[in-house]
């Protein structure tokens, strides 16, 4: 249940309800007057009048016809309008009684659709005589005086204003229309649909069968709906409302009302006051609106709407809390209950677990009971749930959003929300904007956004965590940056993860299980550290990152551009490419062979789908990188792998004048650092100044004990880079460019070892490991 849609049904079904309360007036009254006005000629011959002066009764008997019957009281006498009265003691007639000798006035219908009318509203008015009518059956139209009258509509749709005094009205069966006037009425409606006026007085008013629309109006007033779905209405005063059966609508008024809902599902608003609310069995909806109300849902899924400062019991089912602002009581004793803070404008403040609030609506409440389920404000909030199953909505605002155990479902909505799912499966949905998910512990469903969903945009940079288990996470529309595990602790087996980029430049980074990786629509980072991995790139120009693991599938059908980067670590590893033309090749760990080098050269190719000298790694203004191994070389200045040297374009393993000529010397792939050097490190200095700053290359006296490329004995100064804060900045801050374009400008922290065999690849690894965490 929306509380804001039912406010506005509310605040439109009572002001209807007003305007039917004034045009059921007014007609009742226009038609009294027509009557006075067209009726009185026709006054039926055979009526008859009588007068008792032993007892005080003026009895008037009907026809089984459409009877016209106006009495008056003028001037102190009494008459007939068109009838003379016979003395039931003398006999004689007369066309008038003496006011004082007239206690009691009687009209008794057969039948037909009758008017009558008393009217002692004149001047010389002055005894108070009562009235007792018997409509029959027909549609009657009956006014009465100042009296204590009663009134019996009968059978009929009728229309009666009982007038000032103590009266008794029964409506009788038919769609009748009744007010009560002055004083405290006795009004009962009976079967079908009446409407009912208790006007001023504390009146006792019952619907009867089926949809009444009852006000109390002035005056202490107990309205009874009993069956069918009846509208309620107390007016001002200190009402007593009970629905009955069927699905009601009471509304308080002015004073400290007492609402009943009754069986059904019903609606209670409690309006000005300190009221009391309470629901009966039901799906009911009840709003305390202003004042110190007390709310009771009873039985069934309640929604419950404290005000300003209200007492909130949701009783058992499942019930929906909201206190407003002011210092509430929240009181849930069974069932899944939501505590709500929706309307706030100031964010809140709860822990479910610990039963705390505070800030903005929530400021002052007092929590008891488990609640599972929690709507934050428009603002900025912080949520906590419990061990249990928690349903929590952050609505709008930056929230945070902690789930704790159980399998939770948490929604940040629009705004930059951190949200963290706990242990237990959890389902996660960042909503609008940019926001951070954790899955944390469990399998967990992570969704960052969607634009198919009406309540948001879906538009939004998001970042999300699975944790432990097995997770499925849906980036939506947006940047997102995904990881199955922890970043920086991929170490460990989780579980089986589906990551789908969905739309936008995406990075996903696999768990060390069974994993699917789905870039979609964007140039996206996909990053394999699994055991066993899909990795799908979908349109656009993708990367494509394999880390060692005992088998993944590589599949990427867009004709653009490509990139895949292997990063050998323990054992030989397989891998299968889908789409490219080619099914299998291998690597291995630290050392490659001539013939390994060689079929891998042959595989991008083919991967490719490209012929001649085309190679698959290229630039992103669609050159071609060729793949080339580097190295600090020991020996010279033109020596294979040098930095200045023309032939490391080539792969080669050959390590011309070294002990170990199989040792892989360095593991980066590049395009022109080999020119950088231009033969001298001082000719570096001012041949390539501006690229100075950005490499952050300093002069060190750290030369190994061997030559050095350019250098001329030991001891020499000579260039090197000790960080690669450029190419990781360069990666990270220019997402839209390929990996190969990234490696091309990425150096070692320090590339020359101090000895021929203190090159050690496991740490050139490490700080790739470093740049593919600083691209997230």
């Amino acid at each position: 249940m929306i509380k804001n849609s039912k406010t506005l049904f509310r605040k439109i079904s009572f002001a209807l309800s007003n305007l039917r309360k004034k045009e059921t007036r007014r007609r009742l009254s226009r038609a009294i007057r027509l009557e006075q006005l067209d009726r009185r000629e026709l006054m039926a011959a055979d009526l008859t009048a009588t007068f008792n002066p032993l007892n005080g009764w003026l009895r008037i008997e009907g026809t089984e016809s459409d009877d016209t019957v106006h009495v008056s009281q003028v001037s102190n006498q009494v008459s007939v309008w068109g009838l003379s009265i016979a003395n039931t003691r003398t006999g004689e007639t007369v066309d008038s009684i003496a006011s004082q000798l007239v206690f009691n006035i009687e009209f008794t219908a057969f039948g037909g659709d009758d008017f009558f009318q008393f009217d002692d509203t004149q001047a010389g008015a002055d005894k108070v005589i009562s009235v007792l009518v018997d409509g029959g059956d027909g549609s009657d139209l009956i006014t009465t005086g100042r009296g204590a009258d009663t009134i019996i509509g009968g059978a009929g749709d009728e229309n009666i204003a009982s007038g000032p005094g103590m009266d008794f009205v029964y409506g009788g069966p038919g769609y009748d229309i009744i007010f009560g006037e002055g004083d405290a009425d006795f009004i009962y409606g009976e079967d079908d649909a009446d409407t009912i006026f208790g006007g001023d007085g504390n009146d006792t008013i019952t619907g009867g069968g089926a949809w009444d629309t009852i006000w109390g109006e002035s005056g202490n007033d107990a309205i009874y709906g009993n069956d069918g779905d009846d509208a309620l209405y107390g007016g001002s005063g200190k009402d007593n409302l009970w629905g009955g059966n069927g699905g009601d609508y009471l509304e308080g008024g002015d004073e400290a009302d007492n609402l009943w809902g009754d069986a059904g599902d019903d609606w209670l608003y409690g309006n000005l006051g300190n009221d009391t609310l309470r629901g009966g069995s039901g799906n009911d909806y009840l709003d305390g609106d202003l004042g110190n109300d007390k709310l009771y849902g009873d039985a069934g899924d309640d929604e419950l709407i404290g005000g300003t400062f209200a007492y909130i019991k949701g009783a058992s089912d499942n019930d929906f809390l909201q206190g407003g602002p002011g210092a509430d009581r929240l009181v849930d004793v069974y069932g899944t209950d939501t505590l709500d803070y929706s309307e706030g404008n100031v964010g809140v403040t709860i822990d479910l677990a610990a039963r705390t609030a505070s800030r903005g609506n929530a400021e002052g409440d007092v929590i008891e009971g488990a609640y599972e389920n929690l709507n934050g404000s428009k603002a900025g909030d912080s949520l906590k749930g419990t061990g249990a199953n928690n349903r929590i909505s952050g609505s709008g605002g930056n929230d945070f959003i902690y789930g704790y155990g159980g399998a939770d479902i948490l929604y940040g909505g629009p705004g930059s929300d951190s949200i963290w799912g706990g242990s237990g499966g959890d389902t996660i949905e960042g909503g609008d904007d940019n926001d951070f998910l954790y899955g944390n512990d469990g399998d967990d469903t992570i969704v960052g956004a969607y634009i198919n969903n009406p309540w948001e945009t879906g538009n939004a940079d998001d970042w999300m965590e699975g944790g432990n288990g097995s997770d499925w996470m849906f980036g939506g529309i947006g940047n997102d940056t995904m990881y199955g595990a922890e970043p920086g602790n991929v170490t460990y087996v989780d579980g089986f993860n589906i990551l789908n980029g969905e739309i936008g430049n995406d990075r996903l980074f696999s768990g060390t299980g069974m994993n699917q990786l789905i870039g979609g629509d964007g140039d996206d980072g996909l990053v394999a550290y699994g055991q066993s991995s899909e990795l799908i790139g979908g349109r656009d120009q993708d990367r494509f990152v394999l880390y060692a693991g005992s088998f993944n599938v590589v599949d990427d059908k867009s004709s653009e551009d490509v990139a895949i980067y292997l990063t050998d670590a323990l054992a030989v590893n397989n891998q299968r490419l889908d789409g490219f033309g080619t099914q299998q090749f291998s690597f291995t760990a630290g050392m490659w062979t001539q013939s390994e080098i060689q079929r891998l050269d042959g595989a991008f190719n083919s991967m490719h789908q490209a012929t001649g000298n085309t190679r698959l790694l290229k630039k992103s203004d669609g050159s071609e990188i060729t793949i080339s191994r580097i190295g600090a070389k020991t020996q010279g200045t033109a020596v294979i792998g040098a930095w200045n040297n023309g032939d490391s374009n080539t792969i080669t393993l050959t390590n011309n004048g070294a002990a170990n000529t199989n040792t892989l010397l360095s593991t980066i792939y590049h395009e022109f650092g080999h020119n950088w050097d231009e033969g001298t490190e001082n000719a570096f200095i001012v041949g390539a100044g501006g690229f100075l700053s950005l490499s952050e290359w300093i002069e060190a006296d750290d030369r190994p004990t061997t030559h050095h490329t350019g250098s001329t004995g030991i001891g020499d100064t000579w260039w090197h880079s000790i960080y690669a804060n450029f190419a990781r900045s360069y990666g990270r801050l220019n997402p839209f460019e390929d990996y190969a374009t990234t490696w091309e400008t990425y150096f070692m922290d320090k590339f020359h070892g101090t000895t021929l065999n203190n090159t050690v690849v496991a740490s050139k690894y490490a700080n790739l490991d470093r740049l593919f965490a600083a691209l997230a």
